[in-house]
């Protein structure tokens, strides 16, 4: 990109302003939450991999692409290239992040033959205009996703409507950090995610799990803490409630990640310190700091 061109700037500027809309922080360091829209409660070495990265692409960006195709996750990962070399800002300064990291975030569910796919929905009507549910088809057997509106210009890659196989995406972006949302279904779909995921040698860059308690269960009950897992909605009220109690250090956590809007009554700081630091008591507490690390 030539930032010196003073022509380009409002484009550039443009297309920065979009992708804020999608694009989620993941501002990892020694506290237990990164600024704008996630959260993150290191608890092991694991999530060293995810050190550096700032960004994340919901669903590969779906106000730009097609959600969760493969297109969408490309494009994501050609675009991250204008964070390292430096946005410019409104006076015309780059903000360059050479050791900058992206995080694709996507969703898995499983087809009638057992494919693992990337897609959020299990319903088609949205995404395909089909009222078939994903689950009741084969992975051969489903249709193209829809071009959203908001999207004006049609790729001319074949994968551009193509619902994806995980396996697909894992084989194309190797080396990318990843959040993985396991979405509601059968046991099946939990085991060959996690089988995917450690197949692919992914453990030291992806997060997974699900919001739903029953999901996120499943996960730790097959893989342990193999794979780090981020927090269901339950675990985090609990915790959550135990930090207003001054009880934190009551609960043993299995969690790596805590994935969570960024708004300051949510994101209190004892609650932070108290799922991050040893001298909270946890038995299965947090590392996320220099000295956690260097007890390791």
């Amino acid at each position: 990109m030539h930032h010196n061109m003073e022509s380009q700037l409002p484009a550039i500027q443009s297309r920065w302003n979009v992708k804020k809309q999608h694009w989620r922080n993941f501002g990892i360091n020694n506290k237990a939450v990164a600024a704008l829209g996630t959260g993150y409660c290191e608890r092991n070495v694991k999530l060293r991999g995810f050190d550096g990265a700032i960004l994340m692409s919901h669903r590969g960006g779906s106000l730009e692409n097609v959600e969760n195709s493969l297109t969408a996750f490309r494009h994501s990962a050609a675009s991250f290239d204008e964070v390292r070399e430096g946005i410019p800002d409104a006076a015309g300064e780059g903000r360059a992040k050479p050791n900058a990291q992206l995080v694709l975030e996507m969703d898995a569910r499983l087809t009638s033959d057992g494919c693992a796919v990337v897609l959020h929905d299990s319903l088609l009507s949205r995404l395909c205009a089909s009222p078939v549910t994903v689950g009741s088809l084969a992975f051969e057997n489903l249709p193209l996703l829809n071009v959203p509106t908001h999207i004006s210009s049609h790729s001319e890659d074949p994968d551009f409507r193509r619902i994806p196989l995980l396996e697909e995406v894992l084989k194309e972006f190797p080396t990318i950090p990843m959040q993985i949302d396991v979405k509601d279904g059968p046991e099946e779909l939990v085991i060959k995610v996690g089988n995917l995921i450690k197949q692919y040698h992914r453990e030291n860059i992806t997060v997974w799990g699900s919001f739903r308690p029953d999901i996120n269960n499943l996960c730790y009950k097959h893989f342990s803490t193999d794979i780090p897992l981020f927090f269901d909605w339950k675990r985090a009220l609990l915790s959550y409630s135990l930090s207003w109690l001054g009880l934190t250090h009551w609960i043993s956590y299995r969690e790596s990640a805590l994935i969570c809007p960024n708004l300051s009554w949510i994101l209190r700081r004892p609650w932070g310190a108290g799922k991050n630091a040893k001298a909270g008591g946890a038995p299965g507490g947090g590392i996320n700091t220099v000295e956690g690390f260097e007890n390791v």
